[in-house]
């Protein structure tokens, strides 16, 4: 593990990021298996300068045994910079509307329907995780989160999201913006 004491997580998605879609206008589910080594190579660097940040699997991959299996082989440094519990965050089916940080809920509460619920599906799951990890690790002091996708976040949640470019992936201008709220987020 990066740190037996984490302070922060990175909530991580693959797709978009580590993965990038292959042309403007495809974002096919399965069409590459293969992560960008490159991609790789600048949150591998980010990590290893980040010693007290731990990830944590927001991806879809984390649901199909294969993929997460792909993924610790084409990336077996994960291994080091993953959280030892609570690795990966819950399905959106296993949400419990209590363990809900409140600001989340009243979002939640003013949405119209279950369609609009599910919509935030990463925003709930990054969410429930961090109200149960948070008491497993006392040392945890926030999280950030790298995912192409913001849409399925709450508003609240966008503020700490790095938005790669998803025919890009993780580029250079993507760790800096990284830094930039761990840095306001350590000054706090």
């Amino acid at each position: 593990m990066n740190d037996s004491h984490p302070s922060y997580i990175l909530y991580l998605d693959i797709d978009g990021v580590l993965r990038p879609y292959s042309k403007e206008g495809d974002t096919s589910y399965r069409e590459h298996d293969e992560l960008d080594q490159e991609c790789i190579y600048r949150l591998d660097n980010f990590l290893s300068q980040n010693t007290d940040i731990c990830i944590c699997l927001c991806s879809t991959w984390r649901k199909i045994p294969d993929d997460t299996i792909s993924l610790f082989e084409q990336w077996p440094d994960l291994f080091k910079y993953r959280l030892p519990i609570g690795f990966v965050t819950p399905d959106f089916s296993c949400i419990d509307y209590n363990r809900l940080s409140t600001h989340i809920q009243r979002e939640v509460d003013s949405m119209a329907d279950i369609a609009d619920m599910y919509s935030k599906n990463r925003g709930l799951e990054i969410d429930q995780h961090w109200n149960s990890i948070k008491n497993i690790f006392p040392t945890l002091e926030n999280y950030i989160i790298l995912d192409d996708e913001p849409s399925s976040l709450f508003e609240c949640q966008t503020l700490r999201n790095i938005k790669p470019d998803m025919y890009l992936g993780l580029q250079d201008e993507d760790i800096v913006n990284l830094n930039n709220p761990l840095t306001k987020l350590k000054e706090h």
